[in-house]
């Protein structure tokens, strides 16, 4: 199957975010169709395996969003 020719030059800002939006999408839809590479499966089994112990520093959505960005998590 060919892809359809896009003149992404002749289209606006606002329309190639248009375009990107809807391709990010489809891969939220059908996620197996993006597989992860090996290092990307193990780093994630890492963390799974870390907040299944109890292990992984969690922080506060509301701390996430007070926190400027670049700026490092506060001690704990």
């Amino acid at each position: 199957m060919g892809l359809p020719r896009i003149d992404v030059q002749a289209m606006t800002a606002e329309e190639r975010l248009d375009l990107i939006s809807r391709i990010w999408e489809s891969f939220t839809r059908d996620p197996d169709s993006l597989p992860l590479t090996p290092v990307q499966a193990d780093e994630l089994d890492r963390r799974m395996d870390l907040l299944d112990q109890g292990r992984m520093p969690l922080v506060p959505w509301e701390e996430l969003r007070a926190r400027k960005p670049g700026t490092p998590p506060a001690p704990r």
